[in-house]
């Protein structure tokens, strides 16, 4: 059995097979549970799953929960679990249950002497009562179904002549109600003699003082952290590479403690963002410093105070706050540029940084499973490895290496008329504003329209645009000229600089500007453009 916490499931144009399908087929799992799978019922991804499995021959059965929407967007949908049933164990399950608000789901499999095993898995939302949540998020989604749950109450019992008691919508709390409705079905499952395996994505760490929730519950209902119990007094990996906390649990009921044989985390995700080359964790350390050390350097030529996520690169990066506070402008420029040429020197080395670290992390996951062959499963993956950096360096060769760009095109007007489409575009900040004519049906379109609407959407122009006069009026744009085509574009040359220096000097031309150009950067970006082509509006 294994839980992993995708954080959706997606399916990439990329790849031929599932990311979550090749790991079960790679590790070769019989239960899978993803909470916040993040998968609208009505989505393909269930069936593509389901398909790519079945095609290696083995039996599979998916229990999928989400939330119950009229409207389908998208595959997309917050919230939700999923489970897969892979193989012989199939043949065992006897009864599922999928929760209507997408939180949890269960299913009872077959045992001998008339017991068996109720598998849950659970998805507890992140936002605590009382959080403004978005509308589309699953917390809301579920304090709506409360509502409406309380409502219905109170119809019912006015139907029936009762006393209403007083509204608990304020005390309203998904994530303790998911725990109640939890232990209804766990005394439910334990009525019928079966033996709970919790699952859950809990968004709490027990362990933690913040985490007392998730422990009186466990007490509670009486279930037990086998990893925690197994590995007590070691460092037991967190949930998010960064993160301190672990999230994510397999909980079970004591009688079931005896029967596992192993139990573990594979190794913690490297750092995800890409530096280049091929990624391991010296290569996302080094790029991890270097952004660190850019983040402190701003800060000190901006005079602001160090903010609090670069505080926390520092711990992860094991640097004393203190040291880095106490050093100058000038020595901080110095550490920066030591931390890029780190991440070159590991750069030039990352192909053999990659399958050095490959080998050794492939060696750790055989030896969680108990596999006696490794070698040419290894040796597969290093060849992969190579063969990917070949053709990193073939694409270098025939599509040629990335630079900044030289020039753009600016328009040297504001307002433009499409005699093809009949609509107006209006020039602002980098972007196009259409708007439509006036008319007094959306199918029917004026052949020399006059009067524009003053809502508008942004739009790529047709290439027949040409300039136009408009006014504008109260709830109209009137177009009242329209001039022969003519040449619409200048060209404006770019310094070849790195965009910090492009504001630098744009301060030092402009230094009665305010600061605020610094943060609003389009916006600076658009005053310099017209500097350097001496455009006045």
């Amino acid at each position: 059995m294994a839980l992993q916490n995708p954080n959706g499931i997606r399916i990439r144009s990329d790849e031929r097979t599932l990311q979550e399908v090749a790991a079960i087929q790679q590790l070769q799992l019989d239960v899978v549970a993803f909470p916040e799978c993040n998968l609208s019922t009505r989505g393909q991804t269930r069936e593509v799953m389901q398909t790519q499995i079945s095609a290696t021959g083995e039996s599979v059965r998916i229990v999928q929960a989400s939330a119950r929407t009229d409207i389908a967007v998208s595959e997309y949908q917050p919230g939700g679990v999923l489970t897969a049933f892979v193989g012989k164990i199939t043949g065992r399950v006897e009864e599922s249950y999928r929760d209507p608000w997408g939180r949890y789901s269960w299913t009872r499999l077959r045992g001998d002497r008339g017991e068996g095993i109720q598998q849950i898995t659970a998805y507890r939302v992140c936002q605590k009562a009382g959080a403004h949540a978005g509308a589309n998020t699953s917390y809301s989604y579920q304090v709506q179904q409360m509502l409406q749950e309380e409502l219905d109450r109170d119809r019912q019992l006015q139907r029936e002549g009762r006393t209403i008691p007083a509204s608990t919508r304020s005390k309203m709390n998904p994530r303790r109600r998911l725990f109640e409705d939890l232990e209804k079905e766990i005394n439910a499952a334990r009525d019928k003699k079966f033996r709970v395996v919790l699952m859950m994505d809990a968004n709490e760490d027990w362990t933690k003082k913040d985490g007392k929730e998730l422990k009186a519950f466990m007490e509670k209902v009486q279930l037990r952290d086998p990893l925690y119990e197994r590995h007590y007094g070691e460092e037991v990996t967190a949930t998010y590479a960064r993160g301190t906390k672990r999230l994510d649990y397999i909980l079970m009921d004591a009688a079931l403690l005896g029967s596992v044989r192993r139990i573990g985390t594979l190794a913690k995700k490297t750092i995800k963002k890409k530096f280049g080359y091929n990624r391991s964790p010296r290569l996302g350390k080094a790029g991890y410093g270097v952004n660190f050390w850019k983040s402190v350097l701003s800060a000190k030529t901006l005079n602001i105070p160090v903010p609090e996520k670069t505080k926390r690169m520092a711990e992860e990066l094991l640097l004393d706050m203190e040291y880095v506070d106490e050093l100058s402008k000038k020595q901080t420029r110095r550490r920066t540029r030591e931390a890029v040429e780190e991440l070159r020197e590991v750069q030039e080395r990352a192909d053999e940084e990659r399958v050095q670290w490959t080998e050794e992390n492939y060696q750790d996951i055989a030896r969680a499973r108990g596999e006696l062959d490794w070698k040419s499963n290894m040796e597969q993956m290093l060849r992969e490895t190579k063969q990917r950096a070949i053709e990193k360096k073939l694409t270098v060769l025939t599509k040629g290496s990335r630079r900044s760009l030289d020039w753009i095109e600016i328009p040297i007007g504001q307002w433009f008329y499409s005699h093809t489409n009949k609509e107006i575009y209006k020039y602002d900040r980098g972007v196009f504003e259409c708007y439509a004519a006036k008319s007094p049906s959306p199918s029917l379109i004026p052949d020399a329209p006059w009067r524009f609407y003053k809502h508008h959407h942004l739009k790529v122009p047709h290439d027949d645009m040409v300039l136009a006069l408009v006014r504008e009026e109260e709830d109209q744009f009137v177009l009242e000229a329209v001039y022969r085509p003519s040449m619409i574009w200048r060209t404006a040359r770019l310094p070849r600089s790195n965009s910090k220096r492009h504001l630098q000097w744009y301060r030092s031309i402009r230094p009665h500007h305010h600061r605020d150009y610094i943060t609003h950067y389009g916006n600076a970006w658009q005053e310099m453009i017209r500097l350097q082509v001496g455009w006045q509006e």
